[in-house]
């Protein structure tokens, strides 16, 4: 029988079980390549173990952007124009 106050990695959820929020928020003006889900998905390979921990989402526009907010614990962004952020935030 386990001890309750001493629980085993198979009876928690262990914070490096849980997934990690990350949005690509994608700029479609801009001159430099874009992150897509093809590209990021060819440098995760590098470290399958933190892909597997990954939960993205990529956008380009300000809803996809706001959607993205929602939840994201990690942005990574091309440009965003501060005002889409405030309205993120508000949402």
């Amino acid at each position: 029988m386990s001890d309750p106050s001493n629980p085993s990695h198979e009876e928690c959820r262990c914070p490096r079980d849980r997934l990690i929020r990350l949005h690509v928020q994608n700029d479609p003006l801009s001159p430099n390549d874009a992150v897509t889900p093809p590209r990021f998905a060819k440098g995760a390979t590098a470290a399958p173990e933190l892909r597997r921990r990954l939960r993205v989402t990529f956008g380009v526009d300000p809803p996809a952007l706001e959607e993205g907010l929602r939840e994201a614990e990690i942005l990574v962004v091309a440009h965003v124009d501060g005002r889409d952020l405030r309205r993120a935030r508000r949402a």
